[in-house]
């Protein structure tokens, strides 16, 4: 560009690319923004979930901090199922466990936490949230244990 103006905002793209191209390791370390653009948005909505927790859905807070405490995996149950796009059997390969189990987990989310996955607006929300928290290492996604 031969415009002086524009050099700050393709400044923040490079660093939003070296950003993704350097922490994940699937990604080619010489690519453009449109091969990462998915990326860097969900870094950018991660980075905001860090500096404003009340931005993070309550019920997904508490099932996450259930999990660790009580040593279950409905967190990871219910991002195998966002993951699978809702598919039952797909998640349930994916865990290691029968799909009825997985049914039966997803059900006492509902029950247990409120989150109601059935509404598109809270799936996303959960999906981003535990997206957030899978990068950061919180939990795992693949489990063989019991509900």
């Amino acid at each position: 560009t031969s415009d002086p103006s524009e050099l700050p905002e393709m400044r923040r793209e490079i660093d939003d690319i070296l950003r993704v191209t350097t922490q994940q390791a699937d990604v080619p370390v010489i690519t453009k923004i449109g091969d990462v653009h998915t990326r860097v948005l969900l870094s950018h909505i991660f980075d905001e979930l860090e500096r404003y927790p009340r931005l993070k859905h309550p019920s997904v807070t508490a099932m996450v901090s259930h999990d660790l405490k009580h040593k279950t995996d409905y967190a990871p149950s219910v991002i195998a199922w966002l993951d699978s796009v809702g598919d039952i059997t797909l998640a349930a390969e994916s865990l290691h466990i029968h799909p009825n189990t997985l049914r039966y987990r997803l059900k006492r989310v509902g029950e247990l936490f409120n989150l109601r996955i059935e509404n598109p607006d809270e799936r996303l929300s959960a999906w981003v949230q535990l997206k957030a928290e899978r990068g950061n290492g919180t939990h795992n996604t693949k489990s063989n244990s019991a509900p």
